[in-house]
């Protein structure tokens, strides 16, 4: 089979982007139609965080270290919410590569949240709006948002990979300057153990409110 019939069928793959970067300086080898139409000016041989440069921080290849795979969920005006699943390979002439596929999450089109949260930075405090049907063991109220937040790290449910970035993402500090800023969708993918002692893949959404406030999605 030619090599032009094999990128007919990963163009013919429904609502699945598929691209392949260098490991060494993450230049796009090849992308398929999906990835053109998300990111129309993508081209080949350039870095692909030029393609969706604010979901770099929940990049997969971040804690994927020297394992042969990585996943993580990412949250993008352009990308929707969506499975982001790296793959080490070799490409032509012996080229260390990662295939990257993007699919959609499955949370996207039910919306369904473990958790949300009103959160006030400047006064550092939060109220519950919505808690799910199923809570997180650790969960128990809190004077302040940061003290609702040390739970996850006393207790160890976080990835000890993931923890570091998680306690920086929601830092008091961070959020404001970066809503200042005047974005108003941030996002965050991080692993957690659930009560079976399996891993889970979690993401929490900061959303900036018209009064100032901010909603934590979890």
């Amino acid at each position: 089979m030619d090599i032009r019939d094999y990128e007919k069928i990963l163009d013919a793959i429904p609502n699945t982007g598929i691209y392949v970067i260098r490991e060494d300086n993450h230049e796009i080898l090849y992308f398929n139609e999906r990835i053109r139409r998300m990111a129309p000016n993508v081209e080949k041989g350039t870095a692909c965080d030029r393609m969706w440069a604010n979901s770099c921080s929940n990049c997969p290849l971040l804690h994927m270290g020297q394992r042969q795979e990585g996943k993580s969920i990412i949250s993008d005006n352009a990308l929707g919410t969506v499975d982001m699943e790296a793959r080490r390979m070799q490409w032509e002439g012996g080229i260390p590569a990662l295939v990257i596929t993007l699919t959609p999450h499955m949370d996207e089109f039910s919306y369904v949240y473990r958790k949300i949260l009103r959160v006030n930075l400047s006064r550092n405090s939060y109220e519950v709006v919505k808690s799910g049907a199923e809570e997180w063991a650790i969960d128990s109220k809190k004077e302040s948002f940061t003290e609702w937040l040390e739970q996850f790290k006393k207790k160890g449910t976080i990835h000890p990979d993931d923890l570091d970035r998680f306690l920086s993402f929601t830092h008091l500090e961070y959020l404001k300057s970066v809503l200042q800023t005047g974005r108003k969708h941030l996002t965050c993918s991080y692993r957690r153990s659930s009560q079976t002692h399996t891993l889970e893949y979690m993401l929490s959404r900061i959303l900036a409110e018209q009064d100032g406030k901010r909603s934590s999605q979890h």
